[in-house]
Parts: C-alpha cells; sequence; structure tokens
C-alpha cells in the first residue's frame, strides 16, 4: 500500500531501504471503547484484540510451536500460554479480558478440552470475532476521504477463513495525515487586506501608522505593569498571610482527613522516608493506619507529612512489591471486594486443576462459560452427577438459581463431557435435572432411616451422624463420616474427631466440615478440633 507523505525523516527512512518493526495495529477509537472501571484504557484487552484482528487479517502461521494459533472453521483456537508468552500478561488477566470483550459483544469465546498429539488434553479457547465489528475495524476507499484513491486491489488481503466478512469494496486501514495548523496568532491591520501590493511598494504611510501604534501600545503596557507592579507590592504581605494560615489547620485533623494524598505529597514523603513507595501504595497505607489509628491528631499538614514520613521508614512492606497499581490491602477492602476477589480466586483454582476426569473437565467449562458469581454458587454447592439414560442428574447441596440460558450452557457443557460410546452406540444426553441431596434424602422411606438410626451408638458423635444421614444418605455416612473416630467430652458437649488418614482429613474439611459444625451446633454440641 503505497502512502504519499511529507515527512523529512520517511523520505530518508525509504531511500535507505528502511521497514517499520512488526507489530499489531490498533485503531484508535479502541481507546475510547475498551476502558476499565476507572475509564482508562483497558490495554490488556486492548492488546489482546488487536493480537487476534490480526490474525483474522493475515492468517496464522506455527512460529510460537505448539502454542500457535490455529483456524477450525471461523474460530481462532488459542491458548492462554500464547497471550502470557507472547505479551508477558498473567493467565488470569488474560481470562478476564476475553470475558470483557466478550460482555460487550465484540467475540464469542468457547473453551474446549482437546487431545494433543503427545496423548495430553489440554484446555484451548475457540474465538469467533463478531462479523459487523471486524469490518468496522477498516475504511472503504470510495466512502471515506481520509483513503486515498490510489489504491489497487492488491494492496490489502485478509488472507483468513474470515473472507466472507469482508465487503466488496476494499478494505483499507486509515491514513494519518491530519497536519497541525500553524496559525499566525498575531494581530494584523485588516486595512492590510486591502492594501494592493504597489500601494504598499510606493507609500511608507500605511508603515508608519503601524510603526506609531505599536509604541503607543508598548507605552499603555508599561504603564499598566507599574500600576500592577504596585498593587502586588502592597497586596504582597497579605497574600503571603493568607497561604501560611491556610498551612495551619482551623482545628485539629486525625489521619483519615488527609486521604487521599496526591502526586505532590508522594514526592514529598518519597524523599523525606527514603522509600520508594508508589502513590497508590501510600493511599492504601494511609487508609489502612487511619482507621486503626484513630487517635492520630495534627494541626497543620506539614507535621501530617513529618509523622507519614517516619511511619513510611519503618513500614515493613517492599516497596516494590507493592508497586503495582492493583496493590490493595485487605483491611481497605468493601465487602463486594472481597466477594468479588474470593470468587476469582476460585474459579482460577478451579481452572488450573491438574485434575483430568470428565467431572473435572466440567467444572472447568462451567468455571469459564457461567458468569462469575454464578458459577461460584454452582460449583460451591455441587455434589456429583449421574448419567441415568438421557438425563444427567446433578446434585447439589443447596438450590441454585438459573436463567433458561445458563441452563443450557450447563447442558451443552455436560453433552461435551459426559456423552459417550457404550456397546457400539451413542448415547445422547437430552436434559439436566438438578437434585438437592436434602431433598432427595427426605422421600427416602421412614423405616430404612430409622433402621440406621438405630445402627449407630448413642453417644453425641452417634447424635451428629443421624442428623448427617438425614441430610447427605447413607451411602456418604459410610463412606466418610464412619472413617472419623470420636473422643467426646459429655459433660462440656464437645467433641474431638481424628481422621485415619490425611486424604480423608483433607476430603471432608473441604466438603463437608462446615456442614458438621453447623448440624453439631444446632444440637448445643461443640467440634473442638479435627485432626489426623
Amino acid at each position: 500500500m503505497s502512502i504519499n507523505t511529507h515527512s523529512v525523516a520517511t523520505k530518508q527512512c525509504n531511500g535507505d531501504k528502511k521497514y517499520l518493526l512488526s507489530g499489531n495495529i490498533v485503531p484508535h477509537q479502541w481507546y475510547k471503547r475498551f476502558c476499565d472501571e476507572d475509564g482508562n484504557p483497558d490495554l490488556v484487552s486492548i492488546t489482546n484484540l488487536a493480537d487476534v484482528l490480526a490474525w483474522y487479517r493475515n492468517g496464522t502461521s506455527d512460529q510460537y510451536g505448539d502454542n500457535s494459533p490455529k483456524f477450525i472453521g471461523n474460530s481462532l483456537c488459542v491458548s492462554y500460554d500464547y497471550f502470557e508468552n507472547k505479551f508477558g500478561f498473567r493467565k488470569d488477566r488474560v481470562r478476564r479480558s476475553f470475558v470483557r470483550l466478550e460482555e460487550q459483544s465484540v467475540l464469542k469465546r468457547t473453551v474446549k478440552n482437546i487431545e494433543l498429539a503427545q496423548g495430553i488434553r489440554v484446555n484451548r479457547i475457540f474465538i469467533t470475532l463478531d462479523p459487523e465489528f471486524f469490518n468496522s475495524c477498516f475504511s472503504d476507499s470510495r466512502l471515506d476521504i481520509r483513503v486515498g484513491r490510489d489504491l489497487s486491489s492488491n494492496d490489502f488481503h485478509v488472507n483468513s477463513p474470515m473472507s466472507p466478512y469482508s465487503s466488496n469494496s476494499t478494505p483499507s486501514l486509515h491514513k494519518c495525515n491530519h497536519h497541525i495548523s500553524n496559525k499566525n496568532k498575531i494581530k494584523k491591520d485588516r486595512s492590510m487586506i486591502y492594501a494592493s501590493n504597489k500601494a504598499q511598494s510606493e507609500s511608507s504611510f500605511l508603515e508608519k501608522n503601524l510603526i506609531l501604534e505599536e509604541k503607543n501600545n508598548n507605552a499603555l503596557a508599561l504603564q499598566n505593569l507599574f500600576d500592577t507592579n504596585n498593587k502586588l507590592s502592597s497586596d504582597n504581605q497579605s497574600s503571603f498571610n493568607q497561604v501560611k494560615n491556610q498551612s495551619i489547620c482551623a482545628k485539629p485533623r486525625n489521619l483519615k482527613d488527609f486521604y487521599p494524598l496526591n502526586a505532590t505529597d508522594c514526592s514529598q514523603l518519597q524523599s523525606l522516608s527514603g522509600r520508594d513507595f508508589s502513590l497508590n501504595a501510600m493511599n492504601e497505607i494511609l487508609s489502612d493506619m487511619s482507621k486503626r489509628l484513630t487517635d492520630r491528631l495534627f494541626n497543620s499538614r506539614k507535621g501530617f507529612l513529618s509523622y507519614m514520613s517516619t511511619a513510611l521508614r519503618y513500614e515493613m512492606r517492599d516497596a516494590v512489591k507493592t508497586s503495582n497499581e492493583n496493590f490493595k490491602i485487605k483491611a481497605n477492602q468493601s465487602s463486594e471486594e472481597s466477594r468479588a476477589e474470593e470468587i476469582e480466586n476460585y474459579l482460577t483454582e478451579i481452572e488450573y486443576s491438574a485434575q483430568v476426569s470428565p467431572e473435572w473437565h466440567l467444572k472447568k467449562k462451567l468455571a469459564c462459560v457461567l458468569e462469575a458469581a454464578k458459577a461460584y454458587n454452582l460449583l460451591k454447592a455441587y455434589i456429583s452427577i449421574a448419567i441415568e439414560g438421557d438425563i444427567a442428574k446433578i446434585y447439589l447441596h443447596k438450590a441454585v438459581q438459573l436463567s433458561q440460558r445458563e441452563l443450557e450452557q450447563v447442558l451443552s457443557q455436560v453433552k461435551a463431557t459426559h456423552e459417550k460410546f457404550e456397546n457400539g452406540e451413542y448415547n445422547p444426553i437430552q436434559k439436566i435435572e438438578f437434585i438437592m441431596q436434602n431433598v432427595a434424602n427426605k422421600n427416602k422411606s421412614s423405616d430404612k432411616t430409622k433402621q440406621n438410626m438405630q445402627q449407630l451408638p448413642n453417644t453425641l458423635w452417634g447424635r451428629v451422624r443421624s442428623s448427617l444421614i438425614g441430610i447427605y444418605g447413607e451411602a456418604i455416612d459410610t463412606s466418610w463420616f464412619s472413617k472419623l473416630e470420636a473422643t467426646e467430652d459429655k459433660k462440656e458437649k464437645e467433641i474431638n474427631l481424628k481422621a485415619s488418614s490425611e486424604f480423608i482429613k483433607d476430603w471432608i474439611e473441604r466438603n463437608y466440615e462446615q456442614a458438621i459444625e453447623q448440624t453439631a451446633g444446632a444440637m448445643g454440641i461443640r467440634i473442638r478440633g479435627f485432626e489426623c
């Protein structure tokens, strides 16, 4: 594509046959369209989206080995490892960026577990760009005046499976030929417009008038400057006193009154303390201190800065590790922020788990596909799944509210992980059922429940186990609760539990510890300890 330019540097580079380094093109409007919660450009999402768009424009290659993106139909098959290795972003940040882009209907994302040539199975994301968004990234040379008319059909090609997305006209990136207007800022006499060149050359009348007017203006300006200086000298002392009084507080202020710090405060505190804490880290530390040290009072900002510099000098946190703009002190987080962090950490742990069973593949898919809060609630309540004919029964600890669209998403993931061939026949899954374990157990015959309760010893732990059987059923009790040995203090109504192995202890702590404590607490019994 030829681009006309008058830049001397560009001409020199072209003469020396120099070329630009490789990289992706980011349309200007993206920096305003894709922003974070603070209104700043979401650079992680913009960078990842520009890379995906580049593959759609230019086609794929094998230069990144096993992590090289591949086109399957109209979808780009790629891994999070690819973006991590290429741009240095953490996998969780890459995943969140694509979730945000999907929420803006820019692309669609599907996570699938595929088998590689080595026989191992890995997760891959299938990204499909929205056709309208793809076409909006280019300009039509016949319609956009900013695109030159010297383009030929060979100037630009879209060598990818996205060719159906391109229009019949030749698409082109915008040229940046906008020049800065160098307007003359000096006001000229309007009579100059009407004075002919001949009159200006034969007569000096106009020139003399302009010089005289300029002298008069200069004399007036000098007089105004002299008067202004006299006024400033008389007001100087009063202004100084006013600024001095402003630096002294009308009444003592505490730490929270100085929050947040500004860039000037940050620079002064770095100089006074000798520590290179960032502005964000200083504000986090100040917010934490203001909640704990409510008795610190200051009569001036200078006194506050002196106190804060001493606190930063002996601060145990590392200035380099806290320089990240996302650094937060947990004590400063709101309940909503803590909840969001807990959900994100849990889903990340699920997604990058080393487990490879179909049940774990289902959990990983649900963590990626569903909205974060819904995925967290469903996976926390999840117990097990059983396939009976064409029905997938999912057992839960508690009820979870899902919309019709979310139910369809869960069904599609169950199909992807649990449909299989048996005896040469393919058994499709048609629907799913959510079964609350405590409700299912209540439907069991009362005679069988009474019989199981009579078999348990009449002890504190026996009573707790009887209630747990009513909630989880006899199978769970036989598999897990019966493996615990109880030491009881009947006088204090306390139980100390001991597991027969570390595996059993970890499993019960992860899945049933809270239910055991709540069931025992309802009977006035306290679980004192849990050991192996």
